[in-house]
């Protein structure tokens, strides 16, 4: 969400000119200062995470487990070995 003190907000600025600015910076250490009054976001409302262990919950109740059926009959046979 760009803030409306921030310059992107009041001028578009040229793919060319973001890289310049981009390369001018230094990226060695953990200074993240260049980035401040950049727009940020929110993190969402929902969590990954959470949202499949529910589905998986669900799904684990709602079927059956695969070891409590008997395995299906075989529908192929082993070709014999050939005589030496």
């Amino acid at each position: 969400m760009t803030t409306p003190s921030h310059p992107a907000h009041r001028v578009r600025r040229s793919y060319e000119e973001l890289v310049a600015e981009a390369d001018a910076v230094s990226v060695d250490g953990w200074d993240f200062s260049r980035l401040d009054g950049r727009p940020t976001e929110q993190r969402p409302s929902w969590s990954y995470q959470r949202l499949m262990a529910e589905r998986l919950a669900i799904t684990r109740r709602s079927k059956p487990r695969a070891r409590s059926s008997p395995p299906p009959p075989a529908t192929w046979s082993r070709p014999a070995k050939a005589a030496a």
